[in-house]
């Protein structure tokens, strides 16, 4: 089974942040040359058990506080469901 993952969501800040970019990567190698899996902000269809790392690049206006953020998910074949944390 694949689920389309989208990256559109980061933590609530009180700051204004934009999300510059992100991307996929197969967790098949040591950080630095592990196998991209598609373009910088391109979504991925991916068996759910395979395992992936993703990057994303955040930008803000001045100086952002430091905040520990979180990335979350849902799944887009459940128009219904509310975002999640992903867990660590």
């Amino acid at each position: 089974m694949t689920d389309r993952i989208d990256i559109n969501r980061l933590g609530k800040l009180n700051v204004a942040l934009d999300q510059d970019g992100f991307r996929f990567y197969d967790d098949d190698a040591a950080v630095g040359s592990e196998t991209t899996l598609a373009a910088e902000d391109t979504n991925i269809s991916r068996n759910r058990e395979a395992p992936f790392r993703i990057r994303v690049q955040t930008d803000t206006d001045g100086d952002a506080p430091a905040k520990t953020m979180t990335l979350q998910y849902k799944e887009v074949s459940d128009g219904v469901a509310e975002w999640r944390d992903v867990p660590l």
